[in-house]
């Protein structure tokens, strides 16, 4: 009996051991691997933020998602905002989404032909409806396709509204109150 409880003891703290090496193994692909890129890793992914946002790499993780190897970057602004950059590791560091939550927002994001800046969308999203930027985000909608801006803004009144803006054209695609 006693030599029993020892065997089960050993056989529960190996497997939560083993488990516990499991799920750091699983999870290290999701950590701040900013300090484990190489220098032409690190160079391909600070000229990919650099070229839309004056700014700083703070972080940089590995992701997959969707089938695709992915970077995600916490890039700081001189402002102090952080914008969180996707980008396809798999596909020449191509864009795959921007936001940021927090602001100040008081930089411009140029995302580059044929895209519209930052500044442009905002002045159309404020067109339709006045308020404070809350947060923002640039993405390519799945079911159209379609590059977007989606503006989270407060009113005078503090009602919030969601904005959506064509990223190519400037044109209002949606305004709904939140």
């Amino acid at each position: 009996m006693k030599y029993c409880i020892i065997e089960r003891t050993i056989a529960a703290a190996c497997a939560a051991t083993f488990l516990g090496f499991c799920i750091g193994a699983c999870d290290s692909d999701e950590d701040n691997v900013l300090d484990s890129l190489s220098g032409s890793d690190r160079s391909k992914v600070e000229q990919a933020a650099g070229r839309f946002v004056d700014g700083t790499l703070r972080s940089v993780e590995k992701e997959r998602e969707d089938g695709r190897n992915i970077y995600e970057l916490k890039w700081e602004t001189a402002g102090g905002a952080v914008i969180k950059l996707e980008f396809n590791r798999d596909d020449n560091c191509a864009l795959l989404e921007a936001e940021d939550e927090d602001g100040p927002f008081d930089y411009e994001f140029t995302p580059g032909d044929p895209l519209i800046t930052l500044g442009a969308a905002l002045a159309a999203a404020q067109n339709v409806q006045a308020g404070e930027v809350q947060s923002w985000e640039l993405d390519q909608d799945e079911s159209d396709a379609i590059w977007q801006y989606e503006f989270e803004l407060t009113d005078g009144n503090g009602d919030e509204w969601e904005v959506e803006i064509n990223a190519a054209d400037g044109s209002v695609l949606r305004v709904k109150e939140s």
